[in-house]
């Protein structure tokens, strides 16, 4: 069954990058490939949201066990170097495909027509939470009156923590918040900030755990956020240019 599913994700990546894969195969043609397995294969280019957790286990495990070069894949898992490169490297096609958060892109493309395409969760609902040291006893938004909370790099954050504690009666203009990057972790653990928003409860918390940290976390949408449950799931995005529809695209469900 995984192996059915992965192998599905893979053709319908393929499917959703139709025009670029061909692109890559006339690039093949023209510099003289000789026709084998590795010719055949059509380049693809996956940017992450974050730097590899366990969210991406399913790409990694795909092409660990072949089952992307299986469908004619040979995928390029990057990193990103900045938090918002997943989008944005997509969007200035220079990337084929990217995982970002639904809501930041709902909002990029109403707000900036930024050219990109949602076309599916990686997750069915939201893994972000608020998260903090055991010590600093902040287990509800109004624990956070007064002290200083840090993101990673979305507008919408600030807006979701100022929502929640407005929504639990606390003064949303006594929090103090602070974009850290990639420093999630390192900010709580160092002290630079009291709580964060943007861990995930399936990667940030064992990791803390791990290394000796007792912590607490509540759920944004157990306080008032509850219109993101639908929409607060990752997305794979791709570049929403001049592509030809691909007729075998409805077979996964795809518009």
């Amino acid at each position: 069954m995984k192996k059915r599913f992965l192998a599905l994700l893979a053709a319908g990546t393929l499917l959703l990058t139709g025009c670029g894969a061909q692109g890559a195969a006339n690039s093949n043609a023209e510099a003289g490939g000789n026709g084998g397995a590795e010719d055949n294969l059509h380049h693809l280019t996956v940017v992450l949201d974050w730097y590899p957790n366990a969210l991406h286990a399913f790409l990694y495990e795909a092409q660990e066990k072949g089952y992307f070069a299986e469908q004619g894949l040979d995928v390029d898992i990057q990193s990103p170097a900045g938090v918002n490169d997943a989008m944005s490297m997509v969007a200035a096609g220079k990337a084929d495909i990217g995982l970002y958060y639904q809501q930041d892109v709902i909002q990029a493309r109403a707000e900036q027509n930024v050219p990109i395409k949602s076309i599916g969760a990686v997750v069915q609902g939201p893994l972000n939470i608020v998260l903090s040291l055991k010590d600093k006893n902040i287990t509800s938004p109004k624990d956070l009156e007064g002290k200083t909370v840090g993101y990673a790099g979305t507008e919408l954050s600030e807006a979701l923590i100022r929502s929640i504690m407005k929504n639990s009666g606390a003064d949303p203009d006594s929090v103090k918040l602070v974009d850290v990057g990639f420093d999630l972790m390192s900010s709580m653990t160092t002290g630079n900030v009291d709580a964060t928003i943007g861990c995930l409860v399936n990667h940030e918390v064992p990791q803390l755990e791990k290394e000796g940290f007792e912590v607490n976390y509540f759920f944004p949408d157990d306080f008032g956020a509850g219109w993101l449950r639908g929409s607060a799931s990752y997305s794979g995005l791709r570049y929403h240019g001049l592509r030809k529809p691909v007729p075998l695209l409805c077979r996964y469900g795809y518009p």
